[in-house]
């Protein structure tokens, strides 16, 4: 199919005319005809228009959980605080604190974190401020969250003794074989017993009591089952 000059150029008085503008037929120096626009008066050749294109993008944003666990015998010594403070950091940088608390259940969760910096993954992390008498293990991760374990010892000591027999070396030959010996704590009876005997060189021991309950000091104290023909008397040293 030959293309047709004269068809092109009436197509594109009709487009221009849509755009507002009008054209007219003229001839180049070969002498072909050529469609040539005509520009308003009020629009300057020279000018420059400015197009400013903005992209747009909203960086990604992620949630931290950290959950503090206590491992202290439900706080058996008293020592367990009411407060504690986590601080989250990227790198070195402190970006966040969060207090704990009964009232929080122990859990908090930091909120709209920017998940990379400088096209990077942020590797966030969390420390606890020192909390004395406990020990802390932190696991988990950003993607899981974060646990704190607290975890603190309970406090124990032993109770020993000596059973002593003030009977003339057994004269009346009334000497048991052995005794048995009462642990009592407040003055409760504790269902733990010992005994001491001959083959124990009539010594007996209470070992790794708990020294403290519900953050109470505990009294200990011990008891004989009573042995027929003889009176106990108990010496603290």
């Amino acid at each position: 199919m030959k293309f047709n000059k004269k068809i092109f150029a009436l197509i594109m008085s009709g487009v221009m005319a849509a755009s507002g503008f009008t054209a007219f037929a003229s001839t180049n120096d070969a002498g072909d005809e050529i469609f040539v626009p005509d520009i308003p008066s009020n629009i300057e050749t020279d000018d420059t228009q400015v197009i400013n294109i903005t992209n747009t993008h909203s960086p990604e944003l992620i949630d931290i959980p950290v959950n503090k666990v206590w491992n202290d015998n439900d706080d058996q010594d008293g020592f367990r605080p009411d407060e504690v403070v986590v601080n989250l950091y990227n790198g070195e940088t402190l970006v966040s604190s969060t207090t704990l608390s009964e009232d929080t259940g122990w859990t908090y969760t930091f909120e709209d974190l920017y998940k990379y910096e400088n096209g990077y993954e942020i590797n966030y992390t969390v420390e606890e401020e020192t909390v004395s008498e406990y020990t802390a293990v932190i696991t988990g991760d950003v993607e899981n969250g974060f646990t704190i374990t607290n975890t603190h010892t309970a406090d124990t000591f032993n109770i020993e003794g000596t059973k002593i027999w003030n009977d003339d070396n057994d004269r009346d030959g009334i000497r048991p074989d052995e005794v048995i010996i009462k642990l009592f704590a407040d003055n409760e009876d504790t269902g733990l017993t010992a005994t001491a005997s001959e083959d124990t060189n009539w010594k007996y021991e209470f070992a790794d009591l708990p020294k403290y309950e519900d953050g109470e000091l505990i009294t200990y104290s011990v008891q004989e089952v009573p042995v027929e023909g003889y009176t106990a008397e108990y010496v603290v040293e």
